[in-house]
């Protein structure tokens, strides 16, 4: 089974090795502690990305992203152990060829500025991730390996 931490987060379908990297269908780790939107995001994306685990927390993500070795990592601004931002800044600096997609509730420059900054290739609003969101990793995969390190 694709590693999964929170218990109540969406399964996935059994693989029983990672799959091989790949522009076309890049590996995929969602972080969000809403539970209902690691679903609905994994509904939106499982046809055009291999999803490789779930994570609610910024723990979980460090934990998981040794493991599931994703290309992207959509992760929420806002997590209940740390600041998404924060958790930006900290995996570009152990992990630098994953590239970071940033979601948030709130479509405010000052973040999507900050979130930039801290090494996010992107920035979706919650409101607008169905249109936005897989094209947003689709960038985020074609960027040369170190344009964010």
């Amino acid at each position: 089974m694709v590693p999964t931490i929170q218990a109540l987060a969406p399964p996935l379908r059994p693989t029983p090795n990672l799959p091989k990297r790949s522009p076309a269908k890049p590996r995929v780790l969602l972080v969000d502690d809403c539970v209902p939107l690691l679903k609905a995001l994994t509904r939106l994306l499982e046809h055009d990305c291999h999803l490789v685990g779930h994570a609610t927390t910024v723990a979980e993500l460090f934990e998981l992203v040794e493991i599931c070795q994703p290309d992207v990592v959509v992760l929420d601004i806002s997590l209940p152990d740390r600041n998404g931002i924060e958790a930006c800044r900290q995996l570009r600096l152990v992990q630098p060829a994953v590239k970071i997609v940033m979601l948030t509730a709130m479509d405010d420059e000052r973040i999507r500025e900050a979130a930039l900054r801290a090494g996010a290739s992107d920035f979706v609003t919650k409101a607008l991730v169905h249109e936005d969101l897989e094209p947003a990793i689709r960038r985020a995969v074609s960027e040369p390996a170190d344009s964010r390190a």
